[in-house]
């Protein structure tokens, strides 16, 4: 089987996106199947059939209240392949 770069892409973007999700539910539940959840996530962005996932609303009060749309895990771990490939153009820009 040849290597495709995208595979190990997403195996970064998912170490990136764990970095500061330890341990929340989102990111345990995607943990419990990590190989075959990775694996389904590459298959479907490689075949163009990924759909991005519903995301959890709440209201936070910390200094003030305001409304806050939480993207899934799985939706996470695409943010920062997005964010990994983007970003070196972007630098440049700056």
């Amino acid at each position: 089987m040849k290597e495709d770069p995208l595979l190990y892409d997403v195996f970064r973007a998912y170490y990136d996106a764990r970095k500061n999700k330890r341990n929340t539910r989102s990111q345990l539940e995607f943990e419990f199947n990590l190989e075959e959840n990775l694996i389904r996530l590459y298959e479907e962005l490689r075949d163009r059939t990924y759909k991005v996932g519903r995301s959890v609303c709440f209201i936070t009060g910390d200094a003030v209240k305001r409304e806050v749309f939480a993207a899934n895990f799985r939706d996470r771990v695409v943010h920062h392949l997005l964010y990994n490939y983007t970003a070196p153009f972007l630098n440049v820009l700056l």
